[in-house]
């Protein structure tokens, strides 16, 4: 499903209303799926879509690249659309899928095509999934995300700050007058 996850009478509704209620809000509303169903969407449950500069969104476009690739299972080709967004929207959108499928999808089932995937497109890839996850945890005081991010990323372009923020925590807690222990915090 590619909309923009958005209810353009979202105000309309709530003034009408009388409410300021998140229900007539931004993004629809998660949905389930009966069983051996699956549903994917642009972007994740309460947030919005980016349109996209070209004729077709972020989303649109990706599916068109990776959706049917030869062999592939469909939960793998959703997997390509998500990396793919998530680069072109700068980790600013990422797909969601709704799913209860019971075995696997495979939408061209040719065999799969003998070629190898060179080292600088999935470095691209894991330096944007690594920039998204950094992102997401850049203003947190937890030490525990910091010390995830190390775990899957010891050599990551981030860990110097996150090795940095870890000790900050440290620090804070060593000169706080009431030295309660912050969660998950481990020493470097």
């Amino acid at each position: 499903m590619d909309a923009c996850r958005d209810n353009p009478l979202a105000a309309t509704l709530a003034r009408s209303k009388g409410t300021r209620s998140s229900v007539v809000g931004r993004g629809l509303a998660k949905l389930d799926t009966g069983v051996g169903s699956l549903i994917a969407f642009a972007t994740q449950p309460g947030n919005v879509a980016l349109d996209g500069a070209g004729r077709n969104s972020p989303f649109t476009t990706a599916l068109l690249k990776h959706l049917g690739t030869p062999g592939q299972s469909i939960t793998d080709d959703l997997i390509a659309v998500r990396r793919t967004v998530l680069q072109a929207t700068d980790g600013k959108q990422v797909p969601w899928d709704s799913s209860s499928q019971t075995g696997p999808v495979v939408l061209n089932p040719s065999p799969v095509p003998d070629t190898t995937t060179s080292p600088a497109a999935t470095t691209a890839t894991d330096g944007t999934v690594e920039l998204a996850y950094w992102n997401s945890i850049k203003d947190l005081t937890a030490s525990s995300f910091f010390e995830a991010y190390l775990q899957e990323n010891p050599n990551g372009a981030f860990g110097t700050l996150a090795r940095l923020k870890i000790a900050a925590r440290l620090a804070a807690w060593a000169n706080s007058k009431y030295r309660v222990a912050p969660q998950h915090l481990a020493p470097l």
